[in-house]
């Protein structure tokens, strides 16, 4: 513990407006140099290139390890990657998270569609966040929907999709 003074302190209003109350700017120790920086999270960032060859070379069965080991020898030092090897192993998992998503949710609406071509009672419906995502979806088919008709009552299953 350095028992740095820094600090600032905001006041928030009734109508929601944030004031600054209290700003103390004076360190008692050096701030991070600037090949230190990734060290710290908001200074990490995978670059295009590298994110690249992360994904080109986890995709041939390249442990991300390895593919991280390899950049690093490519450019000579860690600090000059500007990101650590936990990030390059989150970045490749996230990818396959998000190809995985993308997949089952096509797999499911190609079902969906397969399904009304076979039949014509069935009908579908899904919602999407604001970057395209599946987050929902509703179907119906032609059984339950006699069913409904012959006994009136309605059996849903809800089940929201994370995001």
């Amino acid at each position: 513990m350095t028992s740095c003074q820094t600090m600032i302190q905001y006041v928030i209003d009734v109508e929601s407006n944030w004031t600054v109350k209290k700003f103390v700017e004076s360190h008692n120790r050096p701030l991070t140099e600037t090949r230190d920086k990734y060290f710290l999270r908001s200074g990490r960032k995978i670059s295009e290139i590298n994110a690249d060859v992360l994904r080109s070379m986890t995709g041939s069965v390249i442990r991300a390890t390895n593919a991280f080991n390899f950049i690093a020898t490519e450019v000579r030092e860690v600090e000059n990657m500007k990101y650590m090897k936990r990030d390059a192993y989150n970045f490749i998992q996230g990818d396959r998270r998000d190809k995985i998503e993308h997949d089952d949710a096509n797999s499911l609406l190609q079902l969906f569609m397969e399904r009304q071509a076979e039949d014509n009672m069935f009908s579908w419906d899904f919602q999407t966040d604001k970057n395209g995502r599946v987050t929902s979806f509703f179907w119906s088919d032609g059984i339950s929907k006699l069913d409904y008709d012959s006994f009136g009552d309605v059996i849903i299953f809800l089940y929201k999709l994370q995001t």
